[in-house]
């Protein structure tokens, strides 16, 4: 498609549509205009080697535009896109911007949406499509009350203070809130979600404990040694040093052209424990404290989808193992559990058998709550689906 058959990209949504799955009934409709950024399309046919391809460059709109309605207007922010079909009519006379309209079509019992779209030109028809998308339902999501009616509340932890990486959300958060109902000081530690973390913080101003924000980099070392100086001056101990936190996951493959998205994933994910642990060890031997760090089960439960995700977990753990030899007077957890529901696993099938993040949270507090095993390293991965 020549240049001259695109016009000016057209505005479109800056942010995704929320509709529930009781929103998105049979006849529920889109329509509008549509015209990708000649130089992004330019880019994207480049980075794809579709550059000598048989597509033209509106066929290879068309596309945009499928993805664009999915995902930011039919259904939009919910959806995860499973199918897609077109059939191409004369486009010869074709020219973007073109007009769309779609239309839900059906829903079926496992809550894929099935949507018709047709793209116009000059009022004439040029393509039909048949798409589809599963819509993702809600992730349950944990409060103060969830996770006290697994673990209760007491003052057992009154007079400890603990450092949760990674804390404002998913298991990070249950684990602060655990801490904080048996009236442990919780240090949480996030990097970009103030919000939630203030919002965190301020929904356990009622338990026994309480909860001190610390923004930063944890995988900085320089930014570490800098926070034990200050947890230090303030507290004077630590007694868990609880590393949940890693980087963003995607699934990559083991190929050249991924070769350094999987290098830099590992030693990323490594130094979010390596770092905290080279900081604050000291500290914590001077308390015989707890050493815990989060893993998975995808550490001797390789995905083919995730080597990066497995070799940073193993190396994790290894660091763990190595530093209880140099710290014996600390204990050392490895918790490793299975898949967990979150944002990342919310698939119609990722959904089946997840664990909620407040049941590891409960079985990881017990464990805390427990006698302490200095000199060894436990390994956690029973726990309870409730």
């Amino acid at each position: 498609m020549p240049p001259a058959q695109l016009g000016e990209a057209q505005p479109t949504l800056s942010e995704p549509v929320d509709l529930t799955g009781a929103q998105l009934t049979v006849g529920r409709r889109a329509a509008g205009k549509y015209a990708p950024s000649f130089p992004e399309l330019e880019r994207l046919c480049s980075h794809a080697h579709l550059n000598q391809s048989w597509l033209t460059r509106l066929q290879v709109a068309a596309m945009m535009w499928a993805s664009y309605l999915i995902g930011m207007e039919l259904p939009g922010k919910r959806a995860l896109f499973s199918r897609l079909q077109i059939e191409f009519e004369d486009s010869r006379q074709a020219v973007a911007p073109f007009d769309y309209e779609a239309e839900i079509k059906e829903v079926n019992q496992f809550g894929e949406v099935t949507i018709q779209g047709t793209l116009v030109s000059s009022g004439t028809v040029w393509a039909r499509l048949s798409l589809a998308a599963h819509v993702r339902e809600d992730v349950p999501q944990a409060t103060v009350s969830s996770v006290e009616k697994l673990v209760g509340r007491s003052p057992a932890m009154t007079g400890k203070v603990a450092l949760v990486t990674g804390g404002s959300r998913g298991l990070g958060s249950c684990l602060v809130r655990g801490l904080a109902l048996h009236g442990c000081t919780v240090v949480l530690n996030f990097l970009r979600s103030q919000s939630l973390s203030e919002r965190l913080r301020d929904s356990l101003a009622g338990t026994p404990g309480q909860v001190v924000l610390e923004r930063g980099d944890i995988s900085s070392l320089e930014w570490c040694k800098e926070a034990e100086k200050r947890l230090a001056a303030q507290f004077g101990r630590l007694d868990f040093l609880i590393c949940n936190a890693s980087p963003p996951l995607l699934p990559l493959w083991l190929e050249a052209s991924a070769a350094a998205r999987v290098t830099d994933f590992v030693q990323a994910s490594l130094a979010m424990v390596s770092s905290p642990m080279m900081a604050f060890l000291p500290l914590l031997a001077a308390e015989k404290g707890w050493n815990v760090m989060v893993s998975s089960v995808a550490a001797i439960q390789p995905h083919p989808h995730f080597p990066h995700y497995m070799v940073a977990k193993c190396a994790a753990e290894a660091m763990v193992r190595a530093a209880a030899t140099e710290y014996r007077g600390i204990s050392s957890l490895i918790v490793r559990p299975a898949r967990l529901l979150t944002d990342l696993t919310n698939t119609p099938l990722g959904r089946k058998g997840a664990l909620p993040p407040e049941s590891v949270a409960a079985a990881i507090l017990k464990r805390l709550l427990s006698a302490p095993c200095p000199g060894r390293v436990e390994l956690l991965d029973q726990f309870y689906n409730c």
